[in-house]
């Protein structure tokens, strides 16, 4: 797969998993939010709560290195970057979530994973 077709395959499924939080009644902040220290691919706000999103399209099965320590800690910068440039979201509580798309292409599918609170 060339890198370009992995960015448009990216790109189609961050667009899945921000409409499928949009109609879980989550409002969109951001997308593809970058700082020095990293990149977050969905932020959102739900009520008094501000969700730091990842999200992950695979083929295979999910599995708990879907997101090893260091990613998560790049996350988490960068979230912390967010905030300091955002600090009227300072107030809210936060939560990192994934979102795992696993493609079944033979079957023209996908299946929709939301981990709350995934770290």
């Amino acid at each position: 797969m060339t890198r370009q077709h992995a960015e448009r395959r990216g790109r189609q499924a961050e667009w899945l998993a921000r409409w499928w939080l949009f109609f879980k009644g989550y409002k969109l902040i951001a997308q593809r939010w970058r700082s020095p220290v990293g990149e977050i691919d969905l932020i959102f706000r739900r009520r008094n709560m501000i969700v730091f999103v990842e999200v992950k399209l695979r083929r295979g099965v999910m599995n708990d290195a879907v997101l090893n320590p260091k990613q998560q800690q790049r996350i988490r910068n960068a979230a912390r970057h967010f905030l300091k440039k955002y600090p009227h979201f300072m107030a809210l509580d936060c939560r990192f979530d994934l979102i795992f798309i696993q493609a079944k292409p033979s079957l023209n599918i996908c299946q929709i994973t939301h981990l709350q609170n995934a770290w």
